[in-house]
């Protein structure tokens, strides 16, 4: 209605006051025109990008109005909040507007509390959007909506190292040496390996995850079961010499790790 009045008032001759062009800097106009071609931005930070590029044109507010589709306060509003916050107030929601909250009270905070200290029921090793929505009765949208407000991300998990021997550096250089230069006739031990997804049993304590950091643990899980040179286990060995048994491999085991030569017969 206010752009029609416009309209007729300037055919009547009737002066039509025009809000001042935006005063934009390079750089903020170079940002407010990524973000009209963003399509994963907010629909409401785009289209408050494109207003205040056209007030920055110089466009009247009734004009940027008709064609963002919203009224000419709305544009006034964009044009305030842009002079006082700049680039980092476009899109934001102004305290006490928007859409309320639909969720039962006390729902966010179970919901945090549930991501930082439960785990899910079923075996799971990490909460889902769809596992926390079932258990509160929720939509998964809600469930990403409060993680993403309080910084919370259970899917991530950060590795790390630290190792505690004083002799590291020295051992390192040696295991590195064995693969670029391996010598003659030389025996190899390795470990029972096994996918990532059952190692469960880490070699050093895991940190919890908390708002604005992933939980931690380490790149490296308990390795229990011993395999000799060859890809046989200990077990695989007692089962074709009965009358050996689990001390006297392990013996075998030592032996050769401390340069003898080994044949079981």
């Amino acid at each position: 209605m206010t752009y029609w009045r416009a309209l007729l008032d300037s055919i009547r001759g009737i002066p039509v006051i025009v809000a001042a062009p935006v005063k934009l800097t390079r750089k903020q106009r170079k940002l407010l025109e990524e973000m009209t071609t963003s399509s994963s931005l907010p629909y409401r930070q785009v289209v408050q990008a494109q207003g205040l590029l056209l007030a920055g044109d110089g466009v009247a507010n009734s004009e940027i109005a008709r064609r963002c589709g919203v009224q000419p306060n709305a544009v006034r509003r964009w044009r305030a909040r842009f002079g006082g916050a700049g680039i980092e107030g476009v899109g934001v929601i102004a305290p006490g507007r928007g859409c309320s909250s639909c969720l039962p009270d006390g729902t966010v905070e179970a919901v945090v509390h549930d991501t930082l200290h439960a785990k899910p029921d079923g075996g799971s090793t990490q909460w889902t959007t769809r596992l926390m929505a079932a258990r509160f009765g929720i939509g998964k949208d809600s469930v990403a909506r409060i993680w993403r407000d309080h910084e919370l991300k259970p899917w991530k998990v950060d590795t790390f190292k630290i190792s505690t021997d004083p002799d590291f550096e020295a051992k390192l250089v040696d295991v590195v040496g064995l693969y670029m230069n391996p010598p003659e006739r030389a025996v190899v031990f390795s470990s029972g390996e096994k996918t990532q997804c059952q190692a469960l049993d880490r070699t050093k304590p895991s940190l919890l995850m908390k708002p604005g950091r992933g939980g931690t643990m380490t790149h490296d899980y308990k390795r229990n079961a011993g395999q000799l040179a060859g890809g046989r286990t200990v077990d695989e060995v007692l089962g074709d010499y009965p009358y050996l048994d689990r001390d006297d491999v392990s013996a075998a085991v030592k032996y050769a790790a401390e340069g003898g030569d080994v044949a079981i017969e």
